[in-house]
């Protein structure tokens, strides 16, 4: 498999371009875990994902979970740094709150 279309983050690993890791820089530490933990949702060449807020606390290593408030936080940090994007869309019967994470849309569109 070329660079080209190795996948940029897969069940094991997250791979972050420089591009996002130099944007990184702008926000807190807790802000870029709480990014990373979403971006290990976007498999492939997929820059979106409506991972719930439990899951994201548990991909950052918190056993007892974040608050709701404290992920938000966040989430409104990385969202104010142009980092991340959030929608409402229906999958299946029910409204979930997506993530898009713009500069992983740009390398992936990129390769």
């Amino acid at each position: 498999m070329s660079n080209k279309q190795q996948p940029s983050t897969t069940k094991f690993y997250v791979s972050l371009s420089i591009k996002e890791l130099q944007a990184l820089g702008k926000v807190s530490g807790e802000a870029m875990r709480v990014y990373v933990a979403i971006a290990s949702f976007c498999f492939g060449a997929t820059s979106t994902t409506y991972a719930k807020h439990p899951a994201i606390a548990e991909k950052m290593g918190k056993t007892k979970g974040a608050t709701r408030r404290s992920l938000n936080k966040y989430i409104g940090k990385l969202k104010d740094a142009g980092l991340i994007e959030t929608y409402w869309a229906n999958v299946g019967e029910y409204s979930y709150l997506h993530y898009k994470l713009p500069l992983k849309a740009e390398v992936i569109k990129k390769r």
